[in-house]
């Protein structure tokens, strides 16, 4: 904001110093007024601007207190219906898992998905549990995918979280890991 106000008066401050250099006298008046309207115009743009942005900001910080509000339900649901999640994953036994969000042709076309889980998953790109994968062993396509190297009870967390948030873009998977990482 302090570049665009910076920006701003410089413009109009060279803007009255070319008025003011001309000979045009009745012109200068107007001129003044249309400069002084511009410039109030653009503060007041930058200050809705700054405004939007803390806005967006707090509703952020909102959406991520709800998503680990979320979270913790979901961890108390598992712990008080299953006793923990150690039985259910006693019956994959060592077995690891991710989710499929999409497949694609080449990594390009699912690049722009990957990127909009990073913005909304801030530590998605640090962690590495969201990923675009290459072509599987008999595959030509790319997976987008979401949660990696996952014990079983953790991938239907994954594939619960990406289908409440509409994520994939159809039915998210949970597949097997082909080695172990």
């Amino acid at each position: 904001m302090f570049f665009i106000i910076l920006s701003l008066i410089i413009t109009t401050a060279g803007s009255l110093v070319t008025l003011l250099a001309s000979k045009s006298k009745w012109f200068i008046p107007i001129s003044i007024m249309i400069i002084l309207v511009g410039f109030s115009l653009g503060i007041k743009s930058a200050v809705d601007q700054e405004d939007a942005k803390e806005e967006s900001q707090e509703n952020e910080k909102q959406a991520l207190s709800k998503l680990d509000s979320l979270k913790q339900a979901v961890d108390n649901l598992v712990q008080h219906t299953l006793g923990g999640s150690e039985p259910l994953n006693a019956l994959t036994g060592d077995s690891r898992y991710y989710v499929r969000l999409a497949t694609g042709n080449s990594y390009s076309e699912l690049e722009e998905y990957l990127h909009n889980l990073f913005r909304i998953f801030k530590g998605a790109e640090r962690s590495g549990m969201v990923a675009i994968r290459n072509p599987s062993a008999g595959s030509r396509f790319y997976e987008l995918v979401f949660g990696q190297n996952l014990d079983m009870v953790a991938a239907e967390s994954y594939r619960r979280l990406a289908m409440s948030h509409h994520l994939s873009n159809g039915i998210a998977l949970i597949l097997p890991e082909t080695s172990k990482k």
